[in-house]
């Protein structure tokens, strides 16, 4: 029997990358994106099992309140789940050590994979990542077929650089890369790259709060699609004929918007730089992936 090579989630929860966006992060984005993560990245990350899976969620060591640091708590009684709150940025070599102490390893294979604290992944992700892992590291990981969640629709999409993308090295290399050593749809300029395109297996919710996700891909049947996300997206109406309709007209604008506006965006990231970017899409809502 092959070796279960250790797999840690990394959820950045309100720990902020810059001044922007800890301006956003008020009691009342705190609670709102507590709901979504109870609701669809908790489920998630349960539902993978145990077994060589380990969770890491920063969180800010100021900005975090009483109650939120308690229900961490709580959560670490039924989940892989390791809370840990800086008060200062986040380098490679602290995710390095982080790593490493949550998964027990101090040499070997050992994939990551970014969380979004609002998003869901398919009951089997974590087995179709290993099922990836090749011999050589390091390595990114892309399972490229997900749902977009939108209100009470449901939108099969197919994206090969997806923010579910894994990286796989060695825990005890001086240069360990973890998923976050690039922009999701830039590790391929770092690294080789496997991609599976099977079933769907990651979920991104589409909220009023959120700047980067939008609406892509083809309308589907939510019940068609259910058994990969139980309890997740099992309440959705079925679609209607008038939906199905509406959809056909909309999906090549949204084809023509996704050509258009991703390469834009990784022009102007390229020439203001990655902080100004980050810093007017929150400002100013996405400009794209």
């Amino acid at each position: 029997m092959s070796r279960v090579t250790p797999h840690v989630f990394l959820t950045r929860f309100n720990l902020p990358a810059n001044r922007v966006e800890q301006a956003i992060f008020s009691p009342e984005w705190l609670d709102a994106r507590m709901q979504l993560f109870e609701a669809y990245t908790v489920p998630s990350v349960r539902a993978q099992g145990r077994e060589g899976v380990s969770w890491v969620v920063y969180l800010d060591a100021l900005g975090t309140p009483q109650w939120l640091r308690d229900r961490m708590v709580e959560l670490q009684q039924e989940l892989p789940l390791h809370p840990i709150y800086l008060d200062g940025p986040l380098d490679r070599e602290a995710i390095k050590t982080h790593v490493m102490q949550v998964s027990g390893q101090t040499s070997g294979l050992v994939s990551t994979s970014n969380l979004d604290n609002d998003d869901g992944l398919a009951t089997d992700f974590v087995r179709r990542v290993r099922a990836l892992v090749p011999d050589q590291a390091p390595a990114a990981l892309y399972l490229t077929r997900g749902l977009i969640l939108s209100g009470d629709r449901v939108y099969l999409r197919q994206d090969r650089d997806n923010a579910f993308g894994a990286v796989v090295d060695d825990v005890s290399s001086p240069g360990f890369v973890s998923c976050w050593a690039a922009r999701h749809n830039e590790l391929d300029s770092l690294m080789p790259v496997v991609r599976e395109d099977g079933a769907p297996a990651w979920l991104q919710v589409v909220h009023g709060r959120n700047v980067s996700n939008r609406v892509g891909g083809r309308m589907t049947s939510p019940g068609r699609q259910a058994s990969y996300f139980p309890g997740l997206i099992d309440d959705l109406p079925p679609l209607s004929r008038q939906d199905k309709a509406r959809d056909a007209v909309a999906q090549p604008v949204r084809l023509v918007r996704d050509r258009v506006l991703r390469p834009g965006a990784s022009v102007l990231r390229k020439v203001i730089g990655v902080r100004r970017y980050e810093s007017l899409k929150l400002t100013f809502g996405s400009l794209g992936k």
